[in-house]
């Protein structure tokens, strides 16, 4: 059963900086995914922060963001100020369904420390307050996605700043979370489009790629065999003064454009599972 095309509405709250939203909506819009951002009109004047002069209140920035017509649209308000309470992000306030507001303010170190764009960091808000709206509408029980384990996973509860940095460094939704997902039935097509923007997030280069290859136990033990069983006879008929045989050359060649082709071949198929070519 195919799920509803979810949309995403982004809206700038005042001025964002260099922020670029655009490229938030082609972080979040993969190919073959079920997620389809979209800008919407920015609120311009949002006048002087209206808590101590110093931060906007959620019920001030949640009445500014637009009117949220159907449960498979969600309405995200990007700020560059500090919000109530000094939250990156809020997720859910009294009867406004489906809206969101996430906080730029003091930001930027940590996303640089994470070696990541505040565009990934924005996106990766997105992510878990579609993720958590998913699961309430689901169950009637209490939302048990959140944690206070460091996990690098989507739903840790980042009490301090190294947490959010090494959260943003590991951009992965963990087993254990995806389980409490599927748990109460929230789509696998939600979950295998999250999964693309993660890996797009990632920006698989050849190193990440080999690292995920190699960690995978099939591909690890069929590149182990390849390269112990045709190395250990190599090494054998180098330390037997032999390794100078056509064949010997021959056998080393094989070896070295198996293990090329394998590793060129992985990282192409890393880069089409990611969707980063539309």
């Amino acid at each position: 059963m195919n799920s509803k095309i979810i949309q995403i509405q982004l809206c700038a709250l005042g001025y964002i900086g260099d922020v670029n939203l655009k490229k938030v909506v082609q972080l979040l819009n993969v190919k073959g995914g079920i997620l389809q951002a979209y800008i919407v009109d920015s609120i311009t004047n949002l006048g002087n922060p209206d808590m101590y002069s110093l931060a906007y209140s959620w019920e001030t920035l949640f009445n500014y963001l637009p009117q949220v017509l159907n449960n498979s649209t969600y309405v995200f308000g990007i700020i560059n100020s500090p919000i109530e309470n000094n939250y990156f992000s809020k997720t859910t306030y009294k009867n406004h369904q489906n809206k969101s507001v996430i906080s730029l303010h003091q930001r930027k170190e940590l996303v640089e420390l994470a070696g990541r764009t505040l565009e990934d960091s924005i996106v990766l808000d997105i992510l878990a307050a579609i993720l958590e709206k998913q699961y309430e509408s689901k169950t009637s029980e209490s939302n048990t996605l959140f944690h206070g384990d460091t996990r690098g996973d989507l739903f840790d509860f980042v009490a301090n700043k190294d947490d959010l940095v090494y959260q943003l460094h590991e951009v992965k939704l963990d087993d254990i979370s995806r389980g409490e997902l599927l748990k109460v039935n929230v789509s696998p097509q939600i979950l295998d489009t999250i999964d693309k923007v993660l890996l797009r997030i990632k920006k698989p280069t050849f190193l990440f790629a080999t690292s995920n290859l190699l960690e995978n136990p099939i591909s690890s033990f069929l590149l182990g065999s390849l390269v112990g069983g045709i190395g250990v006879e190599l090494i054998s008929s180098f330390l037997q003064g032999d390794f100078d045989t056509e064949t010997d050359y021959w056998i080393l060649g094989i070896l070295l454009i198996s293990f090329f082709v394998l590793l060129i071949g992985n990282y192409i198929y890393t880069l089409y599972k990611s969707g980063i070519y539309q």
